[in-house]
């Protein structure tokens, strides 16, 4: 009896045994099955944010190519303007130099026509005589009375300081202009000598300066207005 109590103790921790090792196999199997689990979790939701960074790289990279195609589109449209530019700066250089070259020869074709122009005013120095009695003196030089052709000038006598290339054509555009006019309360310009000595300026002679009759009486009120109205006629002429 005592040993087949034995026995049925020993069988029974056999089973007690078997039955842990079931739980210990079963909890083990139930972890494994949460650790699965978690694992597939784990695995889906990294594949989800991995497809949605995925999504997202892509989106940023075609942004990114559009943006590329864009720039690429406005440097060749700035590529384009720099040629049409560069073009008309260099049509624009061809106009000023086609421009140059036309002021240049007109220039030239004016100071052949200036060269060319008839100096009817020119006078033969040996043609003057100037005497010693001295009327006045300006700007341009000193001024005596001389003859001309036999008639009686006043010579002004251009000072040799100011002589220069300058002046001289200065003094020949004045002769030029000098020439020209014809007033009955201008002296009358009578010529002027152009040659390698000092230049001669005839005109014709007043009877009396103004300065003279002055210093010899004193006007009336009628002769200063006929004076003063002379001299702005001629003015206004001569501005004109």
């Amino acid at each position: 009896m005592q040993q087949r109590e034995q026995d049925l103790q020993r069988k029974l921790r056999v089973v007690k045994e078997r039955y842990q090792d079931s739980q210990s196999q079963l909890t083990d199997i139930e972890n494994e099955k949460i650790s699965q689990r978690q694992l597939r979790e784990f695995r889906e939701e990294n594949n989800v944010r991995g497809f949605q960074q995925e999504e997202n790289s892509q989106g940023q990279l075609t942004e990114f190519q559009q943006r590329e195609e864009n720039s690429q589109r406005q440097l060749v449209e700035l590529q384009r303007k720099l040629r049409e530019i560069g073009q008309q700066l260099t049509n624009c250089r061809g106009q000023v130099s086609e421009l140059q070259l036309s002021l240049s020869t007109a220039q030239e074709t004016i100071n052949q026509l200036r060269n060319q122009e008839t100096r009817d005013w020119v006078i033969p120095r040996d043609e003057i005589q100037i005497t010693e009695k001295y009327l006045g003196r300006g700007g341009w030089g000193i001024v005596n009375e001389g003859t001309y052709c036999g008639c009686t000038v006043a010579v002004k006598q251009i000072h040799e300081l100011i002589l220069s290339p300058h002046n001289i054509n200065l003094f020949e555009r004045e002769m030029n202009i000098a020439s020209k006019c014809r007033h009955p309360h201008l002296l009358q310009f009578i010529g002027a000598t152009k040659d390698e000595g000092t230049p001669l300026f005839v005109t014709e002679l007043m009877e009396k300066s103004l300065r003279t009759l002055l210093e010899q009486r004193q006007l009336s009120e009628t002769e200063i207005a006929v004076i003063s109205l002379d001299v702005a006629r001629a003015l206004n002429y001569l501005h004109r």
